[in-house]
């Protein structure tokens, strides 16, 4: 058993995933294991991961058809056993601390769940936004998952990813832990790189944009039914 489990899900961005994953290799923390799923890629993403099939830590998992996201972070974390657990979007950058300052910072708290800055990057425009999870104040005034964290698996075995919510699912599944008396903490270094582009795992819904806006208005609704509303009927 390894300290930490990175899970990295991809479809069809072979262009982003030799580097993705040689940064995951970089890290200065050396105590994980490099859970990648392969969800019914089209492209060349078997061929890129020929290469890192016979590397110790690394798992690869190959789906025979697209499931989705939330799907593939549940097999992800269902072939994995460490006590800690993350996940990286294949079209992102890690720098090398990242791991080592989110474990740090999960033990020596006794924390459940931490989060640091980010860098977001949009790819079209060039522009760069230093980004820190505590000023976003959407969703209900709780942010969002953000591109950088780490947290105890009883946190997934809890509440696990809904496979019914695509585009949302983090989402979901962060409000649900944040809600719960899960203990909190944040690292105030920037430790990944998020690039803003078109061809991402957020934005691979093949719908119009109409049906697309309804969609998510929708699974927010139910959110709000599901996580929230109960939440507030509490109180």
């Amino acid at each position: 058993m390894t300290q930490i489990d990175v899970i990295m899900p991809t479809f069809n961005q072979c262009e982003f995933l030799k580097r993705a994953v040689d940064h995951i290799l970089a890290q200065t923390f050396r105590d994980f294991t490099f859970i990648i799923v392969n969800d019914g890629s089209t492209d060349n993403t078997k061929n890129v991961l020929e290469e890192y099939k016979k590397i110790k830590n690394i798992v690869i998992i190959d789906n025979e058809k697209n499931k989705g996201l939330p799907s593939s972070l549940n097999i992800g974390h269902r072939n994995g056993d460490s006590p800690y657990c993350t996940w990286v979007s294949t079209d992102n950058v890690s720098y090398p601390s990242q791991l080592e300052e989110l474990h740090k910072k999960i033990t020596k708290g006794d924390l459940d769940f931490v989060q640091s800055l980010w860098v977001a990057k949009n790819v079209e425009t060039g522009q760069i936004y230093h980004q820190d999870i505590r000023r976003h104040t959407e969703n209900w005034g709780m942010g969002n998952l953000c591109a950088s964290f780490l947290y105890k698996r009883k946190v997934w075995e809890t509440y696990k990813y809904d496979e019914e919510m695509q585009t949302v699912e983090d989402l979901k599944f962060y409000l649900q832990a944040k809600l719960h008396p899960f203990k909190f903490g944040h690292v105030d270094i920037e430790l990944v790189e998020y690039y803003i582009q078109g061809n991402s795992l957020a934005g691979r819904t093949p719908l119009s944009e109409k049906k697309h806006k309804d969609n998510w208005t929708n699974l927010m609704s139910k959110i709000y039914k599901e996580v929230i509303e109960p939440k507030m009927r509490k109180k």
